[in-house]
């Protein structure tokens, strides 16, 4: 698709592909595929080095992973997460607003590569709701340097 992509989902019969700065591309997939609107991230976003996208009780999500750098190895400070909510106007093109998410409720997503994904804590009743379990998958440093960044944000 686009060089600068970070993660691609399948959302609602549409390709939304999200880009390294925050930009977001939807492709209408039916009946053939065509670029249907780019939507510029939200005003008080900071891209991070890791964005994801995930879909969550039928919303769209993006996750922005924030890091810093310790000891040469990037660290997990916390997310931040946004919601994306692209409603049709009455001449069929998107009207996209963006909205801060401050609690997640009784939903635990799972930011990764392979895709990103969610659940209720009554799908995973020992999990803990509100939060995101995430691990390192930087892919561009050392195996012994990449598996150091875990947990619960």
């Amino acid at each position: 698709m686009f060089s600068t992509d970070t993660d691609v989902i399948f959302y609602k019969q549409k390709i939304v592909a999200l880009k390294t700065d925050g930009e977001v591309v939807i492709i209408d997939a039916t009946p053939e595929f065509k670029v249907e609107q780019i939507l510029e991230p939200p005003d008080l976003f900071r891209p991070t080095q890791k964005l994801y996208l995930v879909e969550s009780n039928d919303d769209l999500l993006i996750l922005s992973r924030e890091l810093y750098l310790k000891e040469y190895v990037f660290r997990t400070s916390g997310f931040l997460v946004y919601k994306l909510d692209l409603t049709r106007n009455s001449s069929g093109s998107i009207n996209a607003e963006w909205y801060e998410v401050k609690s997640l409720g009784d939903w635990i997503l799972f930011p990764g590569l392979c895709p990103s994904s969610s659940f209720t804590i009554h799908d995973f009743p020992r999990c803990k709701g509100n939060c995101i379990y995430f691990t390192d998958d930087n892919l561009n440093g050392h195996l012994d340097v990449a598996r150091k960044g875990f947990g619960v944000s």
